[in-house]
């Protein structure tokens, strides 16, 4: 040390002091890295300084102290640069460009180190067996990743002065990764001791040729085998590294005009040159070979072999001279300088070339896998789907990474308006450097517009023929955290289904999605990628995955060029993957913009008061299948019990949806869902209807106040989907038998239900839970329990098991945790002497146990299920009935005043979802006779929404009162031991479409009744017209209205909205019978031929005096109002005129009173006297039919032959 400090006779203190740990560092971490001493080291250190400062002698940068690689590894754990040549004016400036290009991002602080070190790619071997030959910055303490911008192979193995260079730590992103970072070197180092030009061809440079002379030569080989060659040209191609077989690679190809030849390396030494070439770049390359690769159609290149040397040049040398004039120059392919030893060195390296074109034919033959950052598929071409595609362009583009998208998935933004798709080509050296801020040179790129609507409009994307170069590192403080390829389960998705770009934007988008949805409650981190691939197997089958099988010496070296990148599909696929919560509040958006109140009404609406029109609107449904939309939206979830609700339930971590579930029984139609499996499993739902119900409290006093939004007093909605196990995709995940148990409420009312069940034998014991196996010979008989009832209560979190439990079916009850057979063994009431015991015994069902689904029925133990006919005709029928039909019609009844919600109001105390005071009517069809119908009155007031009961619907009645009305009408209505469940969903909201109604004749219909149906097509003549009236009426109180005002006074009327009623009856006869036929206000302008206008006008009248009426006696149409009014002459005439009295084809519904039986319709029969002469007769006329016409037309011959 001391003849170093002798040096610097004139150091003071300070300086004296810096020297000294200068000298203890060089000894500590450059000595053992090169051959110099200490002294001369330390004091090459000092003057490589002084002179990077271009200061004078004798002054050095005390601020700064030297460092080491391991402590500037193992002690900065922030981003810093250093740039000791700078002053405190060149950082500011510095500072303030960088943050004006990013305006939310911090330049890089400064950090006051000088670094030294050595420059290698001496790299260990990963995991995989390749060969890491990335550039290092090394020193005795340890070495460190490097990014550099043009460096030479000249700086391998010398001592390195680094001015500038930022440093960016990377923490480990997983468990057990190792912590490291990197440094970029941002301006060419300086060397410590100077070393000569290390690329010296020597006696070989007249045997330089052009990449011309050089393609044509490849064709040659037979004739030049065992050849060297020295190429020079411009770098006009140049890929990235790829792993075959545990080897690295490379391809670049060198131009000379318009004719180029491909150069292969795959010598372990040479491979760091590819951070040495760039688009552009004149290199000067030796000892290169011809060789063939297989499988590219011959293709001939040229390939590095160990004594091969790189030389990056500024210009061209010398015009090259052709081969066959240089060799004319040899004697046997070599120099006639090397004439002694010329025969046996070309017959070496001839039998070495021959080993060595061996080697590289097995490592370049196109069936090969490709480890870890490429895949070669070798399958047969697939034909791409029928979808809309188109051709990318290849383009080259210098801009700057403005952030990073998706690290491990290997999506950038550039610009902030063009993104840039690295995904297709091996992750370089980590993705180190490319940070937003960076300048980067992209050549042979694709540009894609819109390839998927989840990413920017404007892509890049970069395949195994384009090149990735950083220009500039970035100023700003922005680090990325380390992600090898081998861990992006994006790109191993990629590789493994030979994906689009399209399809991989998707893929992309979903990963996030999921972990977001399903992380960690149901799926593992680290098995989201397999959840990912198993959803994009069902969204898109074999052969549309939109991608091409992928050749990589194809893809880099062949012209035209192809690549999965060439063509490229347009939004694939098209689904959108929701959460639970976005699709319910898409669906509540959806529930109220897409309800126009004047659909809801039918086209008598003009014509209703008040209490007609608003219990119209009191509920409507909104449905909507979810693969019809023109973007299909996809559910992932779990499905699971509800304990506070009737329905199963599809849930992630963002919310939970009710689901209306069916399945298919023994592939003989839809049934409600009883497969208990289903619970806890991990799905996809792809095709499911959504339902958005809406409830409205209205007083709207007329249809012409609808677009008035005052007179709604409340609105809310359910939203819920349906679904078909059938048409699930199941296998996201394994199913899981646990379920997810819900906490007991406090004390009060809960929700409960009970159900009773047929033993087939006694309580056994397992091992382990024996789940749904199939049913054993020792469960079915064991000590006198088979056959016996027992009657289960499912009380708290136990109603889970309430959608799954169906009659007929056979479930095994399993109580886990426990070997004491006694917890399901039944408990009876005590019996008392002289006391018979009608009740079965009892079981209480825990909230942790089981029910599994056998595959066994037996459906003598379910109730028989009548026909809506049985339950109208069959007078034998019980009080109570069980059956099935289809809902065409619903509506909702008016509230109750003054009824008592105290159960409602605990029932929401415990978090249960019921409505207030809800009573609904619906009109169910018979699934057979579709014109048989029955209503039922539903009370939902007392327990849970029950939802899917909308029009449509296949629905089970389960234990409903039957009821006779006093007109002889059967009609059903709930109890408290009533069930409903929904066997079968409606397509779209509507009621299913049924054939026409029949041809009826009227004859045989008055004899019949409605036991042949209730709704028929009628061709008949009308005779005549009984009665006629028009009137305006009060919206709110239905009294007469005059002159603008309503007539009622006790008590008065102040209402001023008037709604005009119109009904008539007619006498049709058809030559079998005749019938009173019933028109109301909407098909009366029809029947009296009156158009448009002149049935305004006839309104117009009327309201001036409120009320006419004109009726029928004798041949003679008359009215009780003044007969010389001009407007009952009108109608006198017009309702006995040929104009009304004329052929029609009617579509009629049978009214109440016409639907009792033929005896009873007899019985009812009236007396009537008749005079013939000087005779009368007395005899007993039933009642004529009577109909309501809900549709006319004019009578079409062709309808009826």
């Amino acid at each position: 040390m001391e003849s170093f400090l002798g040096e610097f006779e004139e150091a003071n203190v300070a300086e004296l002091r810096w020297l000294r740990e200068v000298y203890r560092c060089v000894e500590d971490t450059l000595c053992p890295v090169a051959e110099q001493s200490a002294g001369q080291l330390a004091l090459a250190v000092v003057r490589t300084v002084q002179q990077a400062l271009g200061s004078k002698a004798g002054i050095l940068p005390l601020g700064y102290r030297l460092v080491s690689v391991s402590e500037l590894v193992t002690r900065q754990h922030t981003l810093c640069c250093s740039h000791f040549t700078w002053s405190s004016m060149q950082y500011r400036e510095w500072i303030k460009e960088a943050e004006q290009g990013l305006p939310c991002q911090k330049a890089l602080p400064q950090a006051y180190l000088l670094l030294i070190g050595c420059l290698t790619d001496e790299g260990g071997a990963e995991s995989s067996g390749v060969c890491d030959r990335t550039w290092k910055v090394k020193d005795g303490s340890g070495s460190v990743h490097c990014e550099i911008l043009n460096p030479s192979p000249e700086w391998l193995g010398q001592l390195m002065l680094f001015p500038s260079w930022n440093y960016i730590p990377q923490h480990a992103s997983r468990r057990g990764q190792e912590v490291e970072g990197y440094l970029e070197l941002s301006v060419p180092p300086l060397p410590l001791i100077p070393c000569p030009t290390r690329f010296d061809p020597g006696g070989y440079m007249h045997k330089l040729v052009g990449p011309r002379e050089a393609a044509r030569l490849l064709h040659l080989r037979e004739k030049h085998r065992g050849v060297r060659l020295e190429v020079c040209g411009q770098v006009s191609m140049l890929g990235p590294q790829i792993d075959i077989r545990g080897k690295s690679l490379f391809c670049f190809c060198l131009t000379e005009g318009d004719c180029s030849v491909p150069v292969l390396v795959t010598d372990p030494g040479c491979l760091s040159w590819q951070q040495c070439m760039h688009i552009g770049a004149l290199v000067w390359v030796s000892g290169l070979r011809p060789c063939m690769l297989k499988g590219v159609q011959s293709h001939r290149a040229l390939c590095v072999t160990p004594q091969s040397c790189l030389h990056i040049t500024q210009e061209l040398p010398a015009a090259p001279l052709p081969w066959d004039t240089a060799a004319h120059t040899t004697a046997n392919g070599r120099d006639v300088e090397s004439g002694t030893l010329g025969r046996k060195e070309t017959e070496a390296d001839t039998q070495s070339d021959m080993e060595t074109d061996a080697q590289t034919e097995a490592d370049t033959q196109t069936e090969a896998h490709i480890q870890m950052d490429m895949q070669t598929v070798t399958a047969h071409p697939q034909a791409l789907p029928t979808i809309n595609t188109k051709l990318s362009k290849v383009i080259s583009y210098k801009g700057v990474v403005s952030k990073v998208l998706n690290l491990e998935a290997g999506l950038y933004e550039i610009d902030g308006k063009v993104g840039l798709c690295l995904a297709y080509q091996p992750l370089q050296r980590g993705g180190r450097g490319f940070r937003p801020g960076a300048e980067v040179e992209l050549h042979d790129v694709h540009f894609l517009y819109r390839p998927s609507p989840h990413t920017l409009p404007t892509m890049l994307c970069a395949c195994l023929r384009s090149s990735v170069r950083v220009t500039a590192f970035s100023r700003l403080e922005t680090g990325v955290m380390p992600c090898p390829a081998a861990d992006s389960p994006a790109i191993r998705l990629l590789l493994e289904r030979n994906l689009g770009i399209s399809q991989y934007l998707w893929l992309c988008h979903c990963l996030p999605a999921l972990r977001e949805r399903l992380c960690p409650r149901w799926v593992r981190e680290g098995r989201v990628g397999v959840v990912a691939g198993r959803l994009l197997a069902l969204l898109l089958p074999p052969g549309q995955e939109g991608g091409r099988p992928r050749d990589m010496f194809k893809e880099m070296l062949e012209e035209p060029h192809c690549c999965p990148l060439t063509e490229y599909s347009i939004s694939c696929p098209s689904h959108e993957l929701l959460s639970v919560q976005d699709l319910q509040s898409w669906m509540e958006r959806e529930c109220w913009d897409s309800m126009s109140l004047p659909s809801l009404l039918p086209p008598c609406a003009p014509h209703l008061t008040r209490a007609e029109l608003n219990p119209l609107l009191a509920w409507s449904v909104h449905v909507l299948p979810a693969w019809t939309l023109p973007t299909p939206k996809v559910l992932v979830g779990v499905f699971r019990g509800s304990g506070r609700g009737p329905c199963i339930q599809l849930v992630d971590q963002t919310s939970v949806v009710n689901c209306v579930v069916v399945e298919i029984r023994n592939g003989h139609g839809y049934c409600a869902t009883y497969n208990t499996a289903w619970l806890g499993c991990l799905v996809c739902v792809q095709r499911y209807t959504l339902v958005m119900e809406r409830f409205l409290t209205s007083d709207f006093p007329a249809w012409t106040h609808l677009d008035q939004e005052r007179y709604i007093t409340q609105r809310h909605s359910r939203v819920y989907i349906q679904l078909c196990l059938d048409d699930v995709q199941e296998g996201l995940a394994f199913r899981n038998i646990h379920v997810l148990e819900h906490p007991e409420g406090a004390p009060g009312l809960s929700l409960c239900f009970g159900a009773s069940a047929t033993l087939f034998g006694g309580v056994q014991r397992w091992e382990q839970d024996p789940k749904n196996c199939p049913l054993e010979e020792r469960e079915t008989d064991r000590g006198g329990a088979g056959n016996r009832v027992v009657e289960l209560r499912f009380v708290g979190a136990s109603v889970r098991w309430y959608p799954l439990l169906q009659p007929g079916c056979v479930y095994r009850v399993v109580a886990p945790r426990t070997q004491d057979p006694s917890v399901l063994c039944s408990s009876a009431l005590p019996v008392h002497d002289g006391v018979q015991l009608h009740s079965a015994p009892c079981l209480l069902v825990q909230a942790h146990w089981h029910f599994h689904t056998l595959p066994q029925e037996n459906p003598s133990l379910a109730q028989k299920v009548m026909s809506v006919s049985d339950v109208l005709y069959n007078s034998a029928a019980a009080d109570l009935v069980t059956f099935e039909g289809v809902i065409s019609h619903r509506i909702t009844l008016l509230e109750e005043k003054g009824k008592a919600s105290t159960v409602q109001s605990e029932l929401r105390k415990k978090g249960v979802d019921v409505e207030q005071a809800l009573n609904v009517r619906l009109t169910v069809q018979d699934l057979v006779s579709p014109g048989q119908t029955v209503q039922v009155y539903l009370d939902l007031s007392q327990q849970p929404y029950l939802p899917g009961l909308i029009p449509g619907a296949m629905v089970l009645f389960h234990t409903f009162q039957r009821k006779v009305s006093r007109v002889n009408c059967v009609y059903c209505r709930s109890i408290p031991l009533s069930c409903v469940a929904v066997t079968a969903l409606g397509a779209d909201g509507s009621a299913a479409p049924c054939a026409p109604p029949p041809i009826m004749h009227l004859g045989e219909w008055a004899l019949e009744g409605s036991q042949r149906s209730s709704v028929g097509r009628v061709q008949g003549h009308v005779v005549c017209l009984l009665y006629l009236q028009l009137c305006w009426v009060c919206s709110l109180c239905t009294s007469v209205f005059k002159q603008e005002v309503c007539t009622r006074t006790h008590p008065p009327c102040s209402s001023t909205v008037p709604v005009f009623q119109a009904e008539a009856k007619a006498v049709v006869e058809d030559g079998t019978g005749e019938a009173h036929v019933w028109f109301s206000s909407q098909t009366i302008p029809d029947l009296l031929a009156l158009s448009a206008t002149e049935w305004e006008g006839l309104q117009r009248l009327v309201r001036v005096r409120g009320h006419l009426r004109v009726y029928h006696r004798g041949r003679h149409a008359v009215s009780n109002e003044d007969i010389d009014d001009p407007l009952l002459q009108y109608l006198s005439y017009l309702c006995s005129c040929g104009a009304v009295c004329r052929s029609l084809s009617l579509v009629c519904r049978l009214q109440p009173r016409s639907q009792r039986s033929t005896a009873h319709r007899h019985e009812s029969a009236q007396l009537k006297k008749f005079t013939r002469r000087d005779r009368e007769f007395i005899t007993r006329i039933p009642l004529p039919l009577q109909l309501s016409c809900t549709e006319l037309r004019e009578w079409d011959s062709s309808l009826w032959q």
